[in-house]
C-alpha cells in the first residue's frame, strides 16, 4: 500500500484507519471521521473558506 502511494503524483497522502479493512467507515468510524476532518481542515486553509460554509444550508423556517 505504501509504495502504491508513493507512486502516486500530486498532493497525495496515505492515511490509514487503525483496525479496519475495507469499510473504515464503520469498522472504526471515529478514526475514518477524524482523517476525514483533518482532510478537510488542510482543504479549508488552501481555500479560504470553512466545507461547512461550502455546504451550508439554510434550515426552513415554516410558520404555524
Amino acid at each position: 500500500m505504501q509504495q502504491m502511494a508513493a507512486g502516486l503524483k500530486g498532493n497525495t497522502k496515505l492515511k490509514l484507519v487503525p483496525k479496519a479493512g475495507h469499510s473504515p467507515m464503520l469498522e472504526n468510524a471515529m478514526a475514518f471521521t477524524e482523517v476525514v476532518n483533518d482532510i478537510l481542515a488542510q482543504n479549508d486553509r488552501v481555500m479560504g473558506r470553512s466545507w461547512r460554509e461550502v455546504f451550508a444550508f439554510e434550515e426552513n423556517e415554516e410558520s404555524d
